[in-house]
């Protein structure tokens, strides 16, 4: 397993399993149920005493190098097929590197407003915010990532990432948390967003977690719109949310010919029976 290969600090193995494991899986899919799980393992072994902080911390850094590595595979892929789709007498040229392939990925037109993902409590939920946000990308939203040092609390010192992000106004703020240390703080973390953002959506991430009606009353108390378990949920909620079909945009009021003038009222059509 990738965990496995973490453990003997077997970066490049890690790198094939996941490759592999992606030639029949989405990229979804590797992160809900191989790269989250072997978070979970390693802080399940760090909480029992069987993984110390300097090897616990590896995993983590290993994990994050990989994920950015399939960021920029992923933008790489997205580029090229766009390129091959567009229909101009003089066909773009697929960009040959990550940094282009980020940058033609700018110029796309990206649906309105920012999503925010917090990590609630540490790096675990920060690279799982991360791995949403790597998704997110791909459906052409605006993220930003907030590490779990960045991320505002109770007595948190204010650095200068966060104030920018506060000030920013994201239309929707994904709080990512891996229970089951962090269900606690992103109820904490939902209140005090609500506060601060009224006007933002406010989701919460459980990965990987059962959902009882306890915790889930408990979350929508503090101020969390949606509920979701794993990160295909979470995108498919985002889309909803952000990105809704024409059969849900809001139907014209009607008009109440009494409310009119007499004048205005004759130029009303009637329906005939």
């Amino acid at each position: 397993s990738v965990y496995q290969r973490l453990l003997a600090l077997d970066e490049d193995e890690v790198a094939n399993t996941a490759k592999k494991y992606l030639a029949e899986h989405s990229l979804a899919e590797l992160f809900d149920d191989v790269l989250i799980p072997a978070m979970q393992f390693a802080n399940q072994d760090h909480q029992h005493g069987k993984l110390d902080d300097a090897r616990w911390q590896y995993v983590h850094d290993a994990l994050r190098e990989l994920i950015v590595d399939l960021q920029e595979e992923a933008a790489l892929v997205a580029a090229k097929a766009q390129a091959t789709s567009q229909e101009t007498a003089t066909p773009a040229t697929p960009a040959e590197n990550a940094d282009e392939a980020l940058a033609e990925a700018a110029l796309v037109e990206k649906p309105a407003g920012k999503i925010v993902c917090l990590a609630a409590r540490d790096i675990s939920d920060e690279l799982a915010g991360q791995m949403l946000a790597v998704l997110l990308l791909a459906e052409g939203y605006t993220v930003e990532v907030l590490a779990a040092r960045e991320t505002p609390g109770r007595d948190a010192a204010k650095e200068p990432a966060t104030r920018e992000s506060v000030a920013e106004q994201p239309r929707l703020i994904w709080i990512s948390a891996l229970p089951p240390l962090a269900d606690a703080r992103a109820r904490e973390l939902c209140r005090l967003w609500a506060q601060r953002h009224p006007r933002a959506v406010i989701n919460a991430g459980l990965w990987r977690e059962t959902l009882h009606a306890r915790s889930t009353a408990l979350l929508k108390r503090a101020g969390a719109h949606e509920l979701a378990t794993t990160l295909r949920e979470a995108v498919t909620f985002t889309n909803q949310m952000l990105k809704p079909t024409k059969s849900e945009q809001p139907a014209i009021e009607a008009v109440n010919p009494t409310t009119l003038s007499d004048s205005e009222a004759a130029k009303v059509p009637t329906l005939a029976g």
